[in-house]
């Protein structure tokens, strides 16, 4: 709990009364579905008749001390919510404790009271699992808030450019697929598509080297700092040969580490270069 420039309470809790130093105590209701009415809002309220709020995150301010000035100090909360009920030893990833972007996407699929519904025999779990397990290992996680002002449709494409992968269905089993590209094939394997090959090769074009991007600048939320963290990369061969920068710069609101920031912003600069 940060209130202004000062942490007045830190720590881990799923639910209940916190201690601020110096200011009062406030009530975490978490929202899970057991969740009963406020005490507090009950006897301030004089009534029982009160919601119980579940199914959403809240905070009860007992009586705290807000202080003399008119003027409000900014109140901000760090919450976590991660999704364990599948393939859980993969939920949580990296050192920011952030959500598997797998189980992100698995549970828009197949949530029924606010994702879109599908059944979990509507997903290909091998191909799910494998994706889980890369981004495990490569430490990629993502926090981020689906807040009803971007479409459902939209957010799972987010994550997609995110990570940098696919995903579609399967046209033998009809079901989703998910795929991370990544440098895991064998060259000697891929189908090689030649002048034998091709009948007509229409409107084609490339970019001059003085029009070829040279340099990559993301910006990711910095945890740390709770603000906005920035990386910028470039291929210096390529400027040497446009004399000048060439620039490129994305936003990607879900990643909070500084170190998957810089490998994106080198992946991003080896796909636009």
């Amino acid at each position: 709990v940060k209130v202004g420039n000062s942490i007045p309470c830190s720590g881990s809790s799923t639910g209940g009364r916190l201690s601020l130093g110096g200011i009062g105590q406030i009530d975490f209701l978490s929202g899970v579905s057991s969740q009963g009415r406020n005490d507090y809002l009950q006897r301030v309220f004089g009534t029982t008749n009160i919601p119980a709020f579940r199914g959403v995150a809240s905070i009860v301010c007992r009586g705290t001390y807000i202080g003399e000035s008119p003027y409000l100090e900014n109140w901000a909360f760090e919450l976590k919510r991660i999704n364990a009920s599948w393939q859980p030893a993969l939920a949580e990833v990296g050192a920011n404790g952030d959500m598997n972007p797998a189980h992100i996407i698995r549970e828009v699929l197949t949530n029924s009271r606010w994702g879109m519904g599908y059944n979990t025999a509507d997903i290909d779990d091998a191909s799910f699992v494998s994706a889980a397990q890369t981004l495990y290992t490569e430490g990629f996680g993502m926090s981020l808030v689906w807040d009803r002002g971007t479409e459902i449709n939209d957010f799972v494409p987010e994550i997609l450019r995110h990570v940098d992968g696919s995903i579609y269905i399967d046209r033998t089993t009809g079901k989703f697929k998910l795929k991370l590209i990544r440098p895991d094939y064998d060259v000697d394997l891929i189908p090689w598509i030649g002048e034998a090959q091709i009948i007509k090769v229409g409107d084609f074009k490339t970019k001059a080297k003085t029009e070829t991007i040279n340099t990559v600048a993301i910006t990711y939320h910095n945890r740390e700092s709770s603000d906005s963290g920035s990386v910028t990369v470039q291929d210096l061969a390529l400027h040497a040969k446009a004399g000048a920068t060439v620039a490129s710069t994305l936003e990607y609101p879900g990643i909070t580490d500084h170190t998957i920031a810089t490998k994106v912003a080198w992946r991003d600069l080896q796909s636009l270069s």
